[in-house]
Parts: C-alpha cells; structure tokens; sequence
C-alpha cells in the first residue's frame, strides 16, 4: 500500500472528496457518509466521524443567526 501525503488527504477531505483518489464522494446525503469509495473503493467503516459534522454545521448557524438576531433585537428596541 502507498503512502499518501496527509496534507493532500485533508484537502480532498475538505473537498468531500475521497482522501485516497480525490474523485470518489465522502457524503451521500447532507450528513450521511458512504461506506466505501466508489471509484477506488477505500474503505470508510473504520472512520468513525461521531458528532464532528453536527458540530461544524452548528457553529456556522450559529455565527449566521447570532449576529443577525442581535440587529434584528436592536432595531426592534429601537422603534418601540
């Protein structure tokens, strides 16, 4: 087995790209994971991603929400 360069792997990763061929898809829904690659047919099983994704896409809504309930609080405060 080759090795592969980890900085390549992350970046196709971050892609949602297969971290071994860079052509496959990591996801087959919004959040679902593949079992294993479709092109080269890597493994995933072994990944176990846990709450990670739910996390990410937590904190971006809540940098997107936060700010614009404040204005939205402020300009409301302002009109009353």
């Amino acid at each position: 087995m080759e090795t592969r360069r980890t900085t390549e792997a992350i970046l196709r990763g971050a892609r949602s790209r297969c971290p071994n061929c860079g052509r496959g898809a990591l996801f087959q829904g919004y959040l679902s994971k593949v079992d294993r690659c479709a092109v080269c047919g890597e493994d995933y099983t072994r990944i176990r991603p846990a709450d990670g994704p739910t996390f990410f896409v937590l904190c971006i809504t809540c940098l997107l929400l936060i700010p614009a309930q404040i204005v939205t609080f402020h300009l409301a405060g302002k009109t009353s």
